[in-house]
């Protein structure tokens, strides 16, 4: 006589081994697949409000050394958390982060200094915004402007009405008065 599993056992053994790796595949696919679609849903609502929110322009750029000095206009509307300026030459690039914020349709003064050896001869610069969007700071990498002739800044002004210059700030926005002396050669 032999002695084992008869095969109607043996049958039913499989069969429940299946089953159980089956829900265990089901289980850890759907919390897998789960995850994946609220990553994705967050970004593309990260997508949505960079580019429906966010509006950015680069007005004028001038270089002293390594230091860029440059006006940005936000015209959208969502305040800026900060900048990321990205620099481009005939050596290479460099990165810069701001954590100065710019307010919805505002317009302010920056400068940030690059590394001349990683950079070379600065050839373009591109400004990038970053938002608050559900408590976090995103980079809106979509959503940018540049600039690709950047000259040395023209420190020296002319005189001009100071009931002109009053009012600069107060209708474009804080930084216009000092950047119109470099950009408009004005003294106020």
């Amino acid at each position: 006589m032999k002695k084992g599993i008869s095969s109607l056992i043996a049958t039913v053994l499989i069969i429940g081994f299946v089953v159980v790796l089956a829900v265990a595949i089901i289980t850890w696919g759907s919390s897998f697949f789960k995850s994946l679609k609220e990553q994705s849903e967050s970004m593309a609502f990260e997508s949505m409000s960079c580019a429906s929110d966010v509006s950015i322009s680069l007005k004028s750029a001038c270089l002293i050394g390594n230091e860029l000095i440059f006006l940005v206009e936000n015209s959208g509307s969502k305040d800026f958390e900060g900048l990321l300026v990205r620099f481009y030459g005939g050596s290479g690039g460099d990165s810069v982060s701001i954590d100065e914020g710019l307010a919805s349709f505002g317009i302010k003064k920056f400068s940030s200094s690059f590394d001349i050896e990683k950079v070379g001869e600065l050839e373009k610069v591109e400004v990038f915004p970053m938002i608050s969007f559900e408590g976090k700071t995103v980079f809106c990498s979509n959503n940018y402007d540049k600039i690709e002739s950047i000259g040395e800044c023209n420190l020296a002004c002319e005189n001009a009405d100071p009931d002109f210059c009053e009012g600069l700030d107060f209708i474009f926005g804080e930084g216009y008065r000092e950047m119109c002396c470099e950009e408009f050669k004005l003294c106020c």
